[in-house]
């Protein structure tokens, strides 16, 4: 169900009863639902967290805020501390996540904004989260769509914000899209909360503040461009539902992280049905945060409905048109390199994979595992042709038949003084008194899944 456009007054604030009626169609939830909300003290996030507060405890409920500290600013950690002491003070547990490592030189806001999301869906996987609010209002939304109309996106760019993601973790539930800034600025002033002024709010290097001030002079636009956005996005629902229904039925999505589709069926598919379907796959492949758009992917489809095979690449994807399927894998273009492990904290490689350490390690076993991090001797790279080459003198018997060898080379692999002991998609049978491969679990994840349906 989609929110409807609100067209209250720009000063009223939002009561009670109304947020319930806008939390109505993001459900249902648990009996005492547990809900996180993302909250970086702005105006948008903190009256979101005092509305969240009274709909929870109506409904014999918590709330967890989760606050992160993405350390781009000085003043960020404070920020972060004055939030947590606000969270607690109106009743609610907060968690204060810290964006650690080294920081990007560019593509900060990008690098960040995926760190930061990373960082929530991590807290609410290990917190037993299943719903996630975040504070888009109807402003973000209707930057969003210029945004993006600017970059000539399709239907699905110009749907802009969802009121319902799924991700891995959790949902993401955007209860405020259909809601003015104005109205969050005057529920806070209403029970007497305050919030925090962003500085980078206000950077006209940003693309998307220079389109925030354009707004600013023409503050009712926004209603209108939301509601094409509802527009959109109906026609969204729809594409992604019969692309859903496709890709039930032929298409294959393999642990390992590759793809086959059956071509001929691709061929008679609606054109943007099979579109779509190429599109996600490329994305969900390559472990790219967004699809490429219908224009990129043009080229993909002519070329699957030609007579004959070819291989192209697009979105850090190889795609390979066989005579009776197409098979989709990572490029091994920029893979990532030889790497050393520091921390034994899961680690998200190449934005495919989770390489993650047993819980259930012995304190033996942690000391061991931080000796050899310490010497440098715990390394993880793409397996590449001398990896393969290692790993079938070690591992004779391994079976690889239905794994197309371009892509078995840019699986991860942990190598221990140079050994390989665990690889993405393989067993491999290296035990010996060094080795603890079976404490090491890589598991295919990409950024978003295969296929969802909007809401």
């Amino acid at each position: 169900m989609c929110a409807q456009v609100s067209d209250l007054s720009t000063d009223t604030v939002v009561t009670a009863d109304e947020f319930a009626r806008l939390m109505a169609p993001l459900g249902p939830f648990e009996k005492n639902p547990l809900i996180a909300v993302a909250v970086s003290g702005g105006i948008d996030s903190m009256a979101l967290l005092c509305l969240s507060m009274d709909w929870a405890k109506a409904r014999g409920g918590r709330v967890v805020a989760l606050t992160v500290d993405h350390g781009l600013r000085q003043s960020a950690l404070m920020e972060a501390t004055q939030v947590k002491k606000w969270a607690e003070k109106l009743g609610a547990e907060c968690h204060l996540l810290r964006w650690q490592g080294i920081k990007p030189k560019t593509g900060i806001q990008q690098q960040a904004r995926r760190a930061r999301y990373d960082l929530l869906y991590q807290s609410c996987r290990d917190n037993g989260i299943l719903h996630l609010l975040l504070a888009h209002t109807r402003d973000d939304q209707a930057e969003t769509f210029l945004l993006r109309q600017s970059r000539l996106s399709g239907v699905d760019g110009l749907a802009a914000m969802a009121n319902i993601t799924a991700q891995k973790y959790c949902q993401v539930l955007r209860p405020l899209l259909s809601v003015e800034k104005n109205r969050l600025r005057a529920t806070l002033t209403d029970c007497k909360q305050g919030w925090i002024e962003d500085p980078s709010n206000q950077d006209k290097r940003f693309q998307r503040v220079r389109i925030r001030k354009k707004m600013a002079e023409n503050p009712d636009r926004s209603f209108g461009l939301a509601e094409q956005c509802l527009n959109y996005r109906a026609r969204r629902i729809e594409n992604e539902k019969k692309a859903a229904r496709f890709a039930g039925r032929r298409v294959s999505l393999w642990p390992s992280g590759f793809a086959r589709v059956d071509r001929d069926m691709l061929k008679t598919a609606d054109r943007d049905c099979a579109g779509r379907v190429l599109a996600q796959l490329i994305r969900t492949v390559g472990g790219a945060d967004y699809a490429p758009s219908p224009l990129s992917v043009k080229g993909v489809y002519e070329a699957v409905v030609s007579d004959g095979t070819t291989r192209r690449t697009l979105g850090r994807s190889r795609i390979d048109v066989k005579k009776k399927a197409v098979v989709i894998g990572r490029e091994q273009r920029n893979v990532p390199g030889l790497e050393n492990i520091t921390t034994l904290s899961p680690i998200h490689w190449d934005n495919r994979f989770r390489i993650a350490f047993s819980t259930h390690l012995s304190p033996q076993q942690r000391d061991k595992m931080k000796t050899w991090m310490g010497e440098g001797a715990l390394t993880v790279a793409a397996l590449g042709m001398d990896g393969w080459k290692n790993l079938q003198q070690q591992c004779p018997d391994i079976n690889t038949m239905t794994m197309p060898r371009a892509h078995l080379l840019t699986l991860p692999a942990v190598f221990l003084k140079g050994k390989i002991i665990a690889c993405g998609g393989l067993y491999v049978n290296a035990r010996d008194k060094d080795s603890v491969n079976a404490a090491i679990e890589i598991v295919f994840s990409p950024p978003e899944p295969f296929m969802t349906i909007s809401q």
